[in-house]
C-alpha cells in the first residue's frame, strides 16, 4: 500500500526512518487493487451461481474470472517493480518518505506483509509469497506522505538485515 516497488533503501537513525526508492503511480495502483478486487470477488458469485441454476455457463464464467485475476497479478507483479523504476530514470533521484520510528506500528518479520485488506485482493497468491516472506520480509503500518498509515514490506537479502531492520523499528535507535 505504500506503492514502493523494486529496489529500496531503508535508514534508520535514531528516531528518524527514512524510505527511499522506486514508487508507482497512485492512479495505477487504486486501478489495479480495484481490477483485481472485482474479479477476484466476481468468481465465486458466478461459482455460486452455477452450483444454485445448475447453469455450467456461469461454471466457465467462474473459471474465466480465475483465470483474468491471475493474469492481471502476474502483470501487475511484472511491470510494477520496472514501472516504479521510470521516475527515478527521468527525474535522477527516487522519492524520499521519512517519518519517527515511533510511527512504525505492528511491525513483523515473515507473514504480514499483506495486511490492511491486501490478503483478501491477492488471496490465492499469499500463501506462495507469504513462504518467500519468512525470515527475510519485515513489514509495518507507518505514514505515507500525506499521513495516511500505509502498510510498508521490505524483503530484505538476508536473515540477519531482517532482524536488525526489524530491531531498529521496533526500538528506534541506531
Amino acid at each position: 500500500s505504500a506503492r514502493f516497488a523494486g529496489r529500496s533503501r531503508v535508514i534508520v537513525v535514531g528516531d528518524r526512518v527514512s524510505f527511499t526508492g522506486p514508487r508507482g503511480p497512485k492512479g495505477l495502483y487504486v486501478f489495479w487493487i480495484w481490477l483485481q478486487a472485482i474479479l477476484m470477488s466476481a468468481a465465486p458469485v458466478a461459482l455460486v451461481w452455477a452450483i444454485v441454476a445448475l447453469d455450467w455457463r456461469m461454471l466457465l464464467w467462474a473459471l474465466g474470472m480465475l483465470v483474468a485475476s491471475t493474469i492481471v497479478m502476474a502483470i501487475g507483479a511484472g511491470v510494477w517493480p520496472g514501472l516504479g523504476e521510470v521516475p527515478g530514470l527521468t527525474e535522477g533521484h527516487y522519492p524520499t518518505l521519512e517519518f519517527s520510528a515511533s510511527d512504525a506500528r505492528d511491525v513483523t518479520i515473515g507473514p504480514g506483509w499483506a495486511k490492511g485488506g491486501l490478503s483478501v485482493i491477492l488471496l490465492p497468491y499469499v500463501g506462495p509469497i507469504d513462504q518467500l516472506a519468512v525470515d527475510h520480509a519485515v513489514s509495518w503500518w507507518g505514514p505515507d506522505e500525506n499521513g495516511r498509515e500505509v502498510r510498508y514490506a521490505i524483503h530484505c537479502y538476508d536473515e540477519k538485515d531482517a532482524r536488525r531492520l526489524y530491531s531498529l523499528l521496533t526500538s528506534g535507535s541506531e
